[in-house]
């Protein structure tokens, strides 16, 4: 493909939704909600950047659903994906989490302890990534996962009053503070573009890809 070419048909795929997993460890929202809360004391304007609490979350992949046929080929993708997550017996990792860090400073997030059982997590990335685009499902974000929990993100082509950056000052009293565990249950099939009634994101499918124990 030239890249002409490929430029406009990266240009024409918008992602609508995602693959998942929710935060529902109460430590860890909690502390998000205090980080928010202390940050947005300090500077007002990046009220419009942050993360609503109900939609803690970690992304694994992104991507196009253009209709109810790929919706439906995206709801068989993770069913086969937990399949092999199963048949390779991983186990549910507990991801901990401590200070935070940044992506460019527009990104303000939790940072995932790098550990074996964030190893486990990738590797769960990497199954379903692979078979998802077995399927004809692509990625549209084709940079090496990097797991992290946002708390505010400066959308690109937003205004916040000539705000480009968040400022590091306004965070470095939580680099080494603990924040919680979250062991992961299952993985979550999301629209990016709804929300359901208790503020997360409308989700297609949800699924286990851990044996019983």
């Amino acid at each position: 493909m030239k890249l002409s070419a490929k430029k406009d048909k990266q240009q024409k795929e918008r992602p609508n939704a995602f693959l998942a997993f929710r935060i529902m460890n109460q430590q860890i929202v909690h502390h998000a909600a205090e980080i928010q809360k202390e940050i947005i004391q300090s500077n007002p304007l990046l009220s419009q950047a942050s993360v609503s609490i109900a939609k803690l979350h970690i992304t694994l992949m992104v991507f196009e659903l253009k209709n109810d046929e790929d919706k439906q080929r995206a709801q068989q993708c993770l069913i086969k994906a937990c399949h092999r997550i199963r048949m390779a017996q991983l186990v549910p990792p507990q991801i901990r989490f401590a200070g935070l860090s940044n992506f460019n400073d527009r990104v303000l997030f939790m940072n995932p302890v790098n550990d074996a059982h964030l190893d486990v997590l990738k590797q769960i990335a990497t199954i379903c990534r692979e078979t998802f685009e077995e399927n004809g499902i692509l990625r549209l974000d084709n940079r090496p996962l990097h797991p992290h929990l946002t708390l505010f993100q400066l959308k690109q082509g937003s205004v916040y009053e000539g705000m480009t950056k968040i400022d590091s000052s306004l965070y470095t009293k939580f680099a080494d503070k603990q924040f919680g565990t979250e062991i992961m249950r299952s993985l979550q099939l999301c629209n990016m573009k709804r929300t359901r009634a208790d503020g997360y994101y409308e989700v297609f499918l949800e699924e286990s890809p851990f044996c019983s124990q």
